[in-house]
């Protein structure tokens, strides 16, 4: 963990983990029970999230709470309940793609994409199909995390 304070260590990681999964502060809000102002207060570096953010960073998006605490390891669980939606988003990112220009590149609306990552929507048979084509992403991978 070099030089870094912890604070600087949860404020990258936080802004890592919002762009990954593509959330305004007041989605991830509403997503964890984290006020927008906290969080905030996070992202500016004004306070060290506590470990009840962290557990409801982990409850919210399966984040691995040694990554988040030390930037080592995997962003989210790699187990049977990491979902969909953070698989896809690893998937973007490992191939460096935002929600944009994976819409345009794979031929699938951003609301679906949008929709699938944020665990509203499940994988449909066309966008199974895009990814196994364009990103050569396994199905079973995709859809079980195998």
């Amino acid at each position: 963990m070099n030089n870094e304070s912890l604070k600087d260590i949860y404020r990258k990681n936080l802004k890592h983990l919002k762009e990954v999964l593509n959330k305004s502060v007041s989605e991830m809000a509403k997503d964890t029970g984290i006020s927008a102002s906290t969080l905030n207060s996070y992202f500016n570096g004004e306070r060290t999230a506590s470990l009840d953010a962290a557990a409801k960073l982990y409850l919210a998006y399966n984040i691995n709470l040694a990554w988040f605490c030390t930037g080592i390891g995997s962003m989210f669980l790699s187990n049977p309940s990491e979902t969909a939606g953070a698989r896809l988003a690893l998937i973007l990112k490992k191939h460096s793609l935002t929600i944009d220009m994976a819409s345009n590149l794979l031929n699938i609306p951003k609301n679906n994409l949008n929709a699938v990552v944020n665990n509203q929507q499940q994988f449909d048979i066309n966008l199974l199909t895009a990814l196994k084509q364009k990103l050569n992403v396994s199905s079973d991978y995709l859809l079980y995390g195998e």
